[in-house]
């Protein structure tokens, strides 16, 4: 996700970045105590972290699974493009929410689908309104 953020921005490869990342405290120890590789991978000279650490303004977003990261994009990018950015994961996010909600609102398929289908298009739908909110919330801190 992060060289695939860089390469969408026009990020130069060789530029160190910094991550701050919010969430699953056991996945972000994972991540800092491979630091090395990911500074071989991404360029990342730096992870800071905590629960509930401050996204940064001007920062590109990223999210997987219940890991929030923000890479600080001062002197990096042209803001205009990560908010096109942004809005395109927001559309994608929304077609991805809609799809699901119309299939669990299908009496028919909640009735005749087994039980594990029914309760793996339940976790998508919190897993999408969740990464959705987060988009969302990111999006409209760079508009304003």
């Amino acid at each position: 996700k992060i060289r695939n953020i860089k390469v969408t921005l026009s990020i130069s490869p060789v530029k160190s970045i910094t991550l701050i990342s919010n969430g699953n405290k056991e996945k972000i120890n994972i991540l800092k105590s491979n630091i090395n590789l990911l500074e071989q991978l991404v360029k990342i000279n730096k992870i800071e972290d905590g629960e509930k650490k401050e996204k940064p303004s001007q920062s590109a977003v990223g999210v997987v699974e219940d890991i929030e990261f923000f890479i600080p994009l001062k002197g990096l990018i042209d803001i205009e493009k990560e908010i096109e950015r942004l809005q395109k994961q927001v559309d994608d996010m929304q077609g991805r929410l809609g799809a699901v909600n119309k299939k669990l609102s299908n009496e028919n398929f909640v009735k005749r689908a087994p039980i594990e289908v029914v309760e793996h298009e339940q976790k998508k739908q919190l897993n999408y309104k969740s990464n959705l909110e987060k988009l969302l919330e990111n999006l409209n801190s760079l508009k304003s």
